[in-house]
């Protein structure tokens, strides 16, 4: 089975050791933190009935699908709306909700290329109450938009978000899949999460999301042709 591993240091790598380690405290609330290179990390914890309140990582995932979310605009004088190209979204459930919709507004009206796969046929996660009413409810939903969910060769647990923009940046989160569906919000909730923007051709960053464009499709996470798709939206732009 398939997985994605991320390997931090510094202040970031303690931020997360403070986190696992409920050095924050088990109360619901929202931690972030920011390095110098611009990755941000996300640490949320959401309880059980407490009141109604986004995610941060599905907000941070809502966002990098759809900008016009965004509340803030750095510099309005030189601002234009960037557009997504490519989305992909790596989980182990269907999405629903709010994130099912703005993957289909990108598809069907922005005109994104947007990409969900699946797993094999007869994993459990697909047969198994309650996932199969997931399953076959985002199925139904699907065939009436432009989305893209092919089966995977084989099982995968890997928890990532992919999206290109038209300007050649690009975002992604890594870490937390609990944003792609209700099923996994019931109880308390806790989730950490990586968020990189790839905005320059030329430093390590770019070749670090090259890197890892290139083992998903080695790994049958995405085809050849999405990959392609992924490298080619932030080379020649």
């Amino acid at each position: 089975m398939h997985n994605l591993a991320v390997r931090t240091s510094g202040r970031v790598a303690g931020f997360i050791m403070r986190a696992l380690t409920e050095g924050f405290g088990g109360s619901s609330g929202v931690h972030t933190l920011q390095d110098e290179a611009g990755l941000v990390v996300v640490h949320d914890i959401g309880n059980s009935g407490e009141p109604a309140r986004l995610p941060r990582i599905l907000t941070e995932a809502l966002e990098a699908i759809d900008p016009s979310r965004s509340s803030a605009v750095v510099n309005p004088y030189e601002y234009s709306l960037k557009q997504p190209k490519t989305i992909v979204l790596l989980s182990q459930y269907p999405p629903d909700g709010l994130l099912f919709h703005a993957l289909r507004h990108a598809s069907d009206i922005v005109g994104a290329g947007v990409y969900v796969p699946l797993e094999p046929e007869g994993d459990y996660r697909a047969e198994a109450f309650p996932y199969n009413l997931a399953f076959r409810h985002y199925n139904a939903r699907k065939s009436k938009t432009d989305i893209v969910s092919e089966r995977r060769s084989q099982p995968s647990h890997s928890k990532a978000l992919i999206v290109t923009y038209d300007d050649g940046s690009a975002k992604l989160l890594l870490g937390s899949d609990n944003f792609a569906t209700h099923l996994q919000k019931m109880v308390r909730n806790e989730e950490l999460a990586l968020v990189l923007s790839v905005t320059s051709k030329e430093d390590s960053i770019f070749a670090t999301y090259g890197s890892l464009v290139e083992m998903l499709a080695a790994q049958g996470e995405i085809s050849p042709a999405v990959a392609q798709s992924l490298i080619i939206d932030i080379k020649d732009a």
